[in-house]
């Protein structure tokens, strides 16, 4: 899961807990202050990564906003440093 929120200086975002325990910021968090007004840093379109023809991650879309502070969290081998490698240009995109 890919979740981008900016709570205002000292404050945390909202978490939501879930029946298998974990918890998440809220995304649906707006960045406040000069983040707010900016163009996003980071912009995934429909993004998918596969290894050996064997899709590794599927469909994702979503944007790091300037300042924000974003979390990567999931279960082993859900992609996460899949993730990471492709959008520092590591891995070959489709």
């Amino acid at each position: 899961m890919v979740s981008a929120a900016s709570p205002a200086p000292g404050a945390s975002a909202p978490a939501h807990a879930h029946a298998h325990g974990h918890a998440h910021a809220d995304a649906h968090a707006h960045p406040v202050g000069p983040a707010a007004a900016a163009s996003p840093v980071v912009t995934l379109l429909n993004l998918t990564v596969s290894y050996r023809q064997h899709p590794a991650l599927h469909h994702i879309s979503g944007s790091f906003a300037p300042g924000s502070l974003t979390a990567i969290i999931g279960p082993n081998g859900s992609g996460k440093s899949t993730l990471l490698k492709s959008i520092m240009g590591l891995l070959p995109i489709e």
